[in-house]
Formats: C-alpha cells, sequence, structure tokens
C-alpha cells in the first residue's frame, strides 16, 4: 500500500498527461460519458439513458482515413503497450538551443515531457521489479519492451539527459533478464512487430537481387526468423522489415549525433547486432558507425563479454551443429569493420571480437566444405592488417581443433586469443611474423600456407 500510494504521489504529471488524452475529443468525451453509465449501473445505481458506441480499441491499430482521423481515434480501451507507448512518443524542440531561452513555452515543454517520460519510466520499472504474473507488465513480451525502451535515444539532449538513468535501469533490468537465452529469434520478432505496429510505415515492394547459389540471401534469412515456430507459408514480412531498417536508421543517427556517450545506448546498438536481426540491418549498423564503433565498447569483464558475444553469433561449425551459415553481407561488413579505419580497433574492443568470431567462424567452415567460399574469404580480408588475420586463423585453428566445434568453443577461442597479448603477432619471433607478411607479392603464398596449416590441425583432430 505504501508503495503504491508513493508511486501515485510521484506520477502526478503523468495523470495528467493521460486524463488530458482522455478529454481533448468529443468521441473520447463519449467513450467517457460510455463508461461512467455502465459504471454506475454495475454498482446499483440509477443508469441514465444512454447510446450504444462501440469501444473497440484502435488504440493499438491506426486507421488514418481520412482529415482528422488520427485525432478523433478511440483512445479506450488503451491496450496492453499503452505505458509503453508513452516512452516512445515524440517531443518536438527547437534544434538552436538559443531559441530556447528566447521561448519559454519551448522549454516548459521540454521540462513537461521530461516529466511525463521519467514518471512513466519509474512506474515501469517498478512493475518489472514487482515480477508479478497478475500484472500488466507481464502480459507485454520483452521483444516490444525492448524495443520501446529503445526509442527513448531518439529524444532530444534537453530531454534524454533527464530521464537516462531510469531508462537505462530499466533497459539493462530487460536486457539482463534474457543473457541466458541464446536464441533470440522469438524476441527478435516480437521486437519487429512492435516496430511495425509503432511506425505504420507500409512501402512498395523492391525488385529482388539474385543471389549466388551458395549465399543465404536477406529474404531467405527474413524467413527463417519469422517461420521459426509457425507455418512457412507466413513468408518474409517485408512492410515490418523495412519498418525496422528505417527506425534502425534514426537511431545510428541519434547515436552519432550522441556521440556515444550513454553506455545504456551502446547496449542497445549491440543488441540490434544480434545474429536473429536482418543482415541488412546488421550491415547498416557496421556501415553507419563505421567511425565510431570503438564506443560500443563498455567496461565489463570476461564473462560479460562472453555472453554478449553468446547473443550476436548464430553457432560454432555449421557441419557439427547444424547451425546456420552466415550470409556474405554480414561477413563482408564485419571485414570492412577491421580495416580502413582513421582509429584502428583494439583487440579488446568489442567489435573486433565481435568480427573477429564471426569471421573465423566462416573461415573454419569454409576449409571444411568448398574451395569458392576460401576463395570468396580470401577478397573478404585482402586490405586488413597481417595481425588480425593472424588472429582470424589463430581462431580458426582452435575451433577445427575443439572436439564439438560449438558456439562457446568458437567464443572461448575468441577470447582466449585476443584477450592475450602474448598471442599477438608482433610479439611473436621474427621468423613467425614474416611468414605471415601480407602484401600483394605475397598474398597467394601466405594464403596457401594458411590455408593447408588449417586443414593439417582438422585431419590431425579427425585421426
Amino acid at each position: 500500500l505504501n508503495d503504491t500510494e508513493s508511486m501515485t504521489s510521484h506520477t502526478k504529471s503523468l495523470q495528467m498527461a493521460l486524463l488530458s488524452e482522455l478529454c481533448n475529443a468529443s468521441s473520447r468525451r463519449a467513450q467517457l460519458e460510455h463508461s461512467a453509465c455502465l459504471h454506475y449501473s454495475s454498482n446499483g445505481l440509477q443508469p441514465r439513458p444512454f447510446q450504444l458506441r462501440s469501444l473497440r480499441s484502435s488504440a493499438d491499430v491506426i486507421i488514418a482515413s481520412g482529415a482528422g482521423a488520427l485525432d478523433e481515434r478511440s483512445l479506450l480501451p488503451m491496450g496492453k503497450t499503452w505505458l509503453w507507448n508513452l516512452v516512445s512518443s515524440t517531443v518536438e524542440v527547437p534544434k538552436d538551443s538559443l531559441k530556447m531561452a528566447a521561448f519559454p513555452e519551448a522549454s516548459n515543454a521540454v521540462t513537461n515531457a521530461s516529466d511525463i517520460l521519467s514518471q512513466t519510466l519509474k512506474l515501469l520499472l517498478h512493475l518489472e521489479a514487482a515480477s508479478l504474473e497478475s500484472c500488466h507488465s507481464s502480459r507485454v513480451d520483452k521483444g516490444t519492451k525492448l524495443y520501446h525502451i529503445t526509442n527513448v535515444f531518439l529524444y532530444p539532449e534537453e530531454v534524454l539527459s533527464a530521464i537516462e538513468r531510469t531508462a537505462s535501469a530499466l533497459f539493462r533490468m530487460l536486457y539482463d533478464s534474457e543473457s541466458s537465452n541464446t536464441n533470440a529469434s522469438t524476441l527478435v520478432r516480437d521486437f519487429i512487430t512492435a516496430c511495425y505496429n509503432h511506425s505504420r510505415i507500409s512501402k512498395d515492394k523492391k525488385p529482388a537481387t539474385p543471389q549466388s547459389s551458395d549465399e543465404l540471401s536477406d529474404d531467405t534469412y527474413a524467413t527463417s526468423v519469422f517461420t521459426q515456430g509457425q507455418h512457412s507459408s507466413h513468408g518474409p514480412w517485408r512492410d515490418e522489415l523495412r519498418a525496422l531498417e528505417d527506425f534502425v536508421s534514426d537511431i545510428c543517427e541519434s547515436y552519432l549525433e550522441h556521440g556515444g556517450q550513454y553506455e545504456s545506448f551502446s547496449m542497445c546498438l549491440r543488441l540490434l547486432l544480434r545474429h536473429d536481426f536482418p543482415p541488412k540491418v546488421i550491415s547498416d549498423i557496421l556501415t553507419k558507425l563505421h567511425p565510431i564503433l570503438n564506443l560500443l565498447t563498455i567496461k565489463e569483464d570476461r564473462e560479460s563479454m562472453h555472453s554478449s558475444l553468446m547473443q550476436s553469433v548464430s553457432g560454432g561449425l555449421p557441419s557439427l551443429d547444424a547451425s546456420r551459415r552466415d550470409p556474405s553481407s554480414v561477413l563482408d561488413a564485419f571485414a570492412a569493420a577491421l580495416k580502413k579505419r582513421d582509429r584502428e580497433l583494439s583487440r579488446e574492443d568489442y567489435i573486433y571480437l565481435l568480427a573477429i568470431t564471426v569471421l573465423s567462424r566462416n573461415l573454419a567452415s569454409s576449409s571444411q566444405r568448398c574451395e569458392c567460399g576460401l576463395e570468396a574469404m580470401k577478397k573478404r580480408l585482402a586490405g586488413i592488417s597481417s595481425a588480425v588475420i593472424y588472429d582470424v586463423f589463430q581462431v580458426s585453428k582452435l575451433l577445427l581443433e575443439s572436439a564439438a566445434g560449438t558456439k562457446e568453443n568458437l567464443i572461448r577461442a575468441t577470447l582466449d586469443t585476443c584477450l592475450n597479448s602474448s598471442s599477438y603477432l608482433f610479439l611473436q619471433d621474427v621468423d613467425e611474423q614474416n611468414k605471415w607478411a601480407w602484401n600483394k607479392s605475397l598474398e597467394d603464398t601466405v594464403w596457401i600456407d594458411a590455408v593447408t596449416f588449417l586443414r593439417k590441425n582438422e585431419c590431425r583432430k579427425s585421426k
């Protein structure tokens, strides 16, 4: 009771905002009147004559059929995500901070918005902490919650700085509760569905691009994401995927604008790099954030890094664990992240570790199954420093030598190699460094020797 009273006293701005929304249109006032009549009747009071009106909700499904339809749509019942919709609302402020002082009403709008958002986030945090099965919060899936909380980072600095601490606590609570679930396909599907429901973006279909038979296309990938646990006839959701791409583009622009100063914002981007998200989304993030990919690294111990990498990688050796091969567009994007940089990624950076993991997995798999995959990998790694290539081959070797070839073996091989300074190429003896010298004249020789080295270890293990 005390918690409820305390929460009520600290949500006055939120209450006023909701009351304002409930009463700002004639159709909504009619709904309130209708509800009041029903309530009085059920309590034994004499009901007044009233006309029956439909209470079918359009809060979750917006149908803008004409001018003013958006403002006049029904608000009641509000739907299960009504609190989360508040978190992902829109706040308009002047781009020029000097205008804030010139127009006090703009400053007041920012203050009021920050107030409402802060109170909403605290209420949601309180509901999540309660973790009651009967609680409203338990009826909203994690993917939907994570989508809406990610929207917080689209707010302008004036608002975000006031709510970031609470938003970060809520995001981490949701994110950490999923840390043990390495099969995140359901979460990703729910995230994308929430994105589409929120944005209502629908675009004309783009023409399909032919793919080689050995590559996993984005469409094939999308089908595998959306049909797991469903009938395969559902197929890829074109409009939903395009809505997600637009959202991710906005998120990346905001991250660049804020300069990656918020650790929880970096965690949101890492969430979007999970292997179950569409390949184009992963590639777009790596491309758009190329200059500041190092900022996705946060303070964390080895165990936390291990958990994060487990979420982002699709599997170990496909030949042993039947996991899906990575699409070529994703492999190209990770390779590009390791080259042509003004500031080199360190071996402890999150993106470096993730890129080494993904590329090593593909190299090990290709060395087992096809020459065309090895040739594609050779072209992909062209332009990358010999020290990075050395790390890729060392991790591939350890994966091939492992008995099970699992994702766990892969992640451990990456961390054992890259977080161990003694395994760095330029700390090896001169002969070893010369052996891996990667330049145009020696490219073919070095590559052939390296692949032979991998296959010898594979043969030795099988014996």
